[in-house]
């Protein structure tokens, strides 16, 4: 019986390189917004929300939350796929994962949205 490929390795190569590429990806937004917010002068939250206004920092934001939240979806997927035996608690978990990791995107993308336009969605 063919299991779906959620349930198994099946997608494992896949995986491994949607999870090297996100990591590459974040290897340069995170030292972007490290070097961003260590020279920002004046780190306040006026000047965070006027550094957020410009569409080059909120893309690259709105890129590092969807790259992140990415790559951990990857990581925690392949370790819950090694260590949970039982398919019923592995596809649980691995349902609240997601369930979790949208929601965290969702609310920092939404967060996001309403520092860089000040209009709530």
């Amino acid at each position: 019986m063919k299991h779906h490929p959620v349930y198994t390795h099946e997608r494992g190569g896949t995986d491994w390189l949607l999870e090297r590429g996100t990591a590459l990806v974040l290897m340069f937004l995170i030292p972007w917004l490290g070097l961003h917010l260590a020279f920002l002068p004046g780190l306040n939250q006026g000047r965070l929300v006027e550094w957020v206004h410009s569409p080059w920092n909120a893309i690259a934001l709105a890129s590092l939350i969807v790259m992140a939240a990415l790559h951990a979806g990857l990581g925690i997927r392949s370790i819950l796929m090694d260590y949970i035996a039982t398919p019923s608690l592995r596809g649980l978990s691995l349902l609240i994962t997601r369930i979790l990791l949208v929601f965290s995107s969702v609310t920092g993308l939404g967060a996001l949205w309403v520092l860089h336009t000040g209009v709530a969605p």
